[in-house]
């Protein structure tokens, strides 16, 4: 009786492939037609899962990221949503990071993250700067910048490849900061997702199950 290998077991990080049999065929579904979401996030709860590090200075009103609208914008996205605003809190240095969950993206490619946000940029103060950035094992575990907004006002739909940082332990991170009594950043709407690598299938055309029964990959 055949007892499986360990490398036989290695299948892992499989897209799940949709078999429709009828006599003597099989159709499977096209690979890039399947898509995983890891990671979505409307705020809707909060900032459940997700860590807010307050590293700037001042005691003035939302001195960090909050999802309470404190300066009552009116922006171009669904409430509630994530917002640093510094023109309402005022004196103070903002330096504010909003961190997501760690997401296990092993094996996915392409890999994106997505959101929606809303950039208010104010020419006459310190020049604040909106970084996205990503950690993982991939990375060393350091934080790299993906994307930067300064310089002028910036919204609207974000796409950002994130292939070359699939990792395990990945972590996306919103920060704003060279901030003091300047205006805002709002994001929302947080996706990350992706495609798995397939790293094998057989469809059976050939009649044989050989490559199955001796515990080897074909090829070896």
């Amino acid at each position: 009786m055949y007892s499986p290998n360990r490398r036989s077991l290695a299948l892992v990080s499989l897209i799940f492939i949709v078999a429709v049999a009828t006599p003597g065929t099989a159709q499977f579904e096209s690979p890039e037609e399947t898509n995983t979401i890891l990671l979505s996030e409307d705020f809707s709860s909060g900032f459940a899962g997700w860590t807010v590090i307050d590293g700037g200075a001042g005691d003035g009103p939302a001195p960090t990221w909050t999802t309470d609208n404190p300066g009552g914008r009116t922006l171009p996205l669904n409430s509630p949503f994530a917002i640093c605003d510094s023109d309402h809190h005022g004196f103070g240095e903002m330096d504010e990071e909003l961190i997501s969950p760690v997401v296990d993206a092993t094996g996915f490619d392409p890999l994106t993250l997505s959101f929606n946000h809303s950039f208010r940029w104010y020419s006459g103060g310190w020049s604040e700067l909106a970084d996205v950035d990503v950690r993982s094992a991939a990375t060393g575990g350091v934080w790299v910048n993906v994307a930067r907004f300064e310089g002028g006002d910036a919204e609207g739909a974000e796409v950002i490849d994130l292939g070359p940082w699939a990792a395990v332990d990945l972590q996306v991170r919103f920060h704003y900061f060279n901030g003091n009594w300047e205006y805002w950043w709002a994001v929302d709407d947080v996706l990350i997702s992706g495609a798995a690598i397939l790293i094998f299938s057989d469809g059976f055309e050939s009649g044989s199950t050989a490559a199955w029964e001796n515990g080897a990959w074909p090829g070896d």
